[in-house]
């Protein structure tokens, strides 16, 4: 099942109900691959499924099944947390193995041994999701898929069309990450930086499931976001990375070779925050104009409209 341009014009209940389905369908194949235990990628499919997944509840709750969109929803969101610490470490360790070359020799015995900490750190994390959260997630994905399935064979003749719905949702979550974006100060202002990240992310998952339609393409419009949630990403794991080396730093290490070490890795960190911010700020001065104008395009066709430019918000 593969949403295409027959999507838009669903009643919105069974439109939605069609995209959540998809997504669970898409965490069950991530999540067998992970209970084999021998697919690197199947965490990251699975995280990702997960969050595609509560993000399309959160945006349609109001026509999904109660149950869909309230209980069930919040279970979903608890599954995909606990994906959080492993996929972490995995981040975390390898921009230790990238950043390790040009180091001093205490600069890459700190890192040795911090990344030999994250890689234990995920194994136990891998290991708790094929024996927690896999399981979990199989008894969550047959009662919700039930309730999905149920209201997209419902009918809801009549309603209004799932593009007009998904327009407005589109324009809704645009002018949110404008206003997110602009009030980032810099590289160390993390929670209005991750804020923005979560609203580019809500955004593009909405965007996602017309990547493939060719009355109203969202393919331009996710790229961008891509790029723009890439940048952010990266700046939020070098905030997560620059906090537990200060910790570290003050909690154990003490004077020494270990500590040099752990003070050089801040500082790789805490320069490379930098650089990601500035390249973030370039994108949102070049980028805004570009996206405001994709995203109404794909509005506008979703509901069957000529296109139409939009300039994208100034900085309040």
């Amino acid at each position: 099942m593969k949403p295409g341009d027959d999507l838009l014009d669903l009643p919105a209940e069974r439109g939605a109900a069609r995209v959540a389905l998809l997504l669970c369908r898409e965490a069950d194949e991530a999540a067998w691959r992970l209970r084999l235990g021998e697919d690197d990628e199947a965490l990251h499919d699975f995280r990702v499924a997960l969050r595609r997944l509560r993000s399309a509840l959160r945006a349609w709750r109001a026509a999904l099944p109660g149950k869909a969109g309230g209980p069930l929803a919040r279970a979903v969101k608890e599954v995909a947390a606990w994906t959080g610490p492993a996929r972490d470490a995995e981040v975390q360790r390898a921009w230790l193995a990238s950043a390790r070359e040009g180091l001093s020799p205490a600069g890459q015995a700190a890192a040795d041994r911090l990344a030999a900490r994250y890689e234990a750190r995920r194994g136990a994390e891998a290991a708790r999701l094929r024996d927690r959260a896999v399981p979990r997630w199989d008894r969550l994905s047959a009662r919700l898929s039930r309730r999905l399935a149920r209201r997209l064979e419902a009918g809801g003749a009549g309603r209004a069309p799932f593009g007009r719905a998904l327009a407005e949702r589109l324009r809704e979550a645009q002018r949110e990450v404008e206003r997110r974006l602009w009030r980032v100060a810099g590289a160390s202002d993390e929670a209005r930086a991750h804020r923005a990240r979560i609203a580019a992310k809500r955004l593009r998952y909405l965007l996602e499931p017309l990547r493939k339609s060719a009355r109203a393409s969202s393919k331009e419009a996710v790229a961008a976001l891509k790029e723009l949630q890439d940048l952010l990403g990266e700046l939020h794991d070098r905030h997560v990375l620059a906090g537990e080396l200060g910790a570290l730093a003050e909690d154990g290490a003490g004077p020494g070779a270990l500590a040099d070490g752990l003070g050089e890795l801040g500082r790789r960190a805490r320069d490379d925050a930098e650089a990601l911010f500035g390249r973030a700020r370039a994108w949102r001065e070049e980028g805004l104009l570009r996206l405001a104008t994709e995203v109404e395009r794909v509005a506008r066709a979703a509901e069957g409209e000529p296109a139409r430019d939009r300039a994208p918000a100034t900085p309040a």
